[in-house]
């Protein structure tokens, strides 16, 4: 049996993954029914994330594996593009080099409930696409050395860029991909041809398609959302400063919207980019500059300054409220 699932699990996860709402109210969906037994087959709960880069895919998985408290399984297939990549799935079989050594699905045997990510799904080699398959349609595989793995309580989130110049809204689909040109309503969804075009190329027509039960298409993040992930930003910058450096950071409450109108950044670049324009270009950097002049325990403010357009600092006394978001202490 899976572990018990956390109370008011769905809004825990939106506080931690921001945006993309379809997608996570379905997935969560989907957990909830397999932990209550509602679940018509028995088979692994199976999901492609689609979207260009910097837009939450990986993160989804990442976050959900946090939320429910059970290990991440992570695989970037993009270093299984040889046919015999198989083998770092299943293992090799005996009196051949690496016979017995653990594969990158090793951990499902002690966690078979775990979140598996399989990055870069498309770049896999076709015979790994193939592996899967059984994978898929039976909950379980065996090993080289003919051990049974258990993975029907696994939740696999897959990950593609394929047909991401095409994906401008957030979109679940459900069952058979239909396009936007077909006449046919038996999906819940129509997605761009363009993309299922592309999706298909890449995995060689239907069969391993047919095999994921959802595909969630997360387009570039709305402008609400990206000041709400830089809140975020800010706030591990705050923990990771507290717990390194022994410093009590907090900030203006104008601060984020001001750096990202002054700089160069657009929603299009992507979380990563706003995680270097926010971290390393405007706290870490301001910060490391002055750090000699700091001591463990000081509190630090963060603001703009409007006519220099820089981020500076002004010291704290050590009674004072901080400006903005509070920081926590060394504990």
């Amino acid at each position: 049996m899976p572990p018990a699932i956390p109370p008011d699990l769905l809004e825990a996860w939106k506080q931690m993954y921001i945006g993309h709402t379809p997608a996570v109210e379905n997935l969560m969906s989907k957990i909830l029914k397999r932990r209550d037994g509602f679940r018509s087959s028995r088979r692994p709960i199976v999901v492609l994330a689609l979207g260009p880069s910097g837009t939450g895919k990986t993160h989804l998985a990442r976050t959900l594996s946090e939320v429910l408290q059970t290990p991440l399984v992570e695989l970037n297939l993009n270093g299984y593009t040889e046919a015999n990549a198989v083998a770092g799935l299943r293992g090799t079989s005996p009196g051949y080099k690496g016979y017995n050594e653990s594969t990158g699905l090793s951990p499902l045997i002690d966690h078979p409930q775990a979140v598996v990510l399989l990055d870069e799904v498309e770049k896999a080699h076709a015979d790994v696409h193939k592996f899967f398959y059984d994978v898929f349609d039976n909950g379980s595989f065996k090993t080289a050395n003919h051990q049974q793995v258990d993975c029907i309580n696994a939740t696999f989130i897959l990950t593609s860029n394929a047909g991401q110049n095409y994906i401008d809204k957030d979109m679940v689909c459900t069952g058979k991909l239909t396009s936007s040109s077909s006449s046919s309503s038996s999906s819940s969804c129509a997605m761009d041809s363009r993309a299922i075009e592309q999706l298909k190329k890449h995995f060689e027509g239907d069969a391993f398609l047919n095999r994921i039960e959802a595909f969630y298409a997360l387009a570039h993040f709305k402008d609400s959302d990206v000041l709400r992930i830089g809140e975020q930003i800010l706030h591990r910058l705050q923990q990771d400063l507290c717990r390194d450096h022994g410093y009590l950071i907090g900030w203006t409450s104008g601060l984020l919207q001001q750096v990202l109108q002054e700089s160069s950044f657009k929603t299009h670049d992507g979380v990563r980019a706003l995680e270097r324009e926010i971290g390393e270009d405007e706290v870490m950097d301001v910060i490391w500059q002055q750090s000699s002049g700091l001591q463990k325990g000081q509190q630090i403010a963060l603001y703009r300054d409007p006519q220099a357009h820089q981020t500076r600092i002004v010291s704290l006394p050590p009674r004072e409220t901080l400006v903005g978001a509070a920081a926590t202490g060394p504990g």
